[in-house]
């Protein structure tokens, strides 16, 4: 096998863990919007359990050093477009709710506490690694 074919190969298996994780948020949206919260969770964990066993089935990494650095650029503007959401999207809606303009439905509480815990868990981690370092 020449190294065009076994990076076809490696990339063919990334792409086929991958889409099941892609599969698997898909069917948990479609069926939590479908009003099916407890089936949408079961389909998540089911779904991922295959991804997980997948990867671990492959006699080979399926990852290398250019993918870390991808994970590295993508985790960076996660947490940035994350942050200015958060830094504007969450104080306008809280003035907009306590001003009478908007109600707060439910989940919008819990996406709220959820975004402020990554805010938390990201700056904990950067203060963490720089004690490290």
């Amino acid at each position: 096998m020449n190294h065009s074919n076994g990076r076809r190969l490696r990339d063919s298996h990334r792409l086929r863990y991958v889409g099941v994780f892609v599969l698997a948020a898909a069917v948990y949206a479609v069926l939590i919007v479908a009003g099916y919260p407890f089936v949408g969770v079961g389909a998540w964990v089911a779904i991922c359990a295959v991804g997980v066993a997948y990867r671990h089935r492959l006699d080979r990494p399926l990852f290398d050093e250019r993918d870390e650095m991808l994970n590295r650029i993508a985790a960076r503007r996660t947490i940035r477009i994350l942050g200015i959401c958060s830094a504007i999207g969450f104080p306008a809606a809280v003035v907009l709710w306590a001003t009478g303009y908007n109600e707060w439905p439910p989940w919008m509480r819990w996406l709220a506490i959820y975004t402020a815990g990554i805010g938390f868990l990201y700056t904990g981690l950067r203060l963490y690694t720089r004690y490290e370092r």
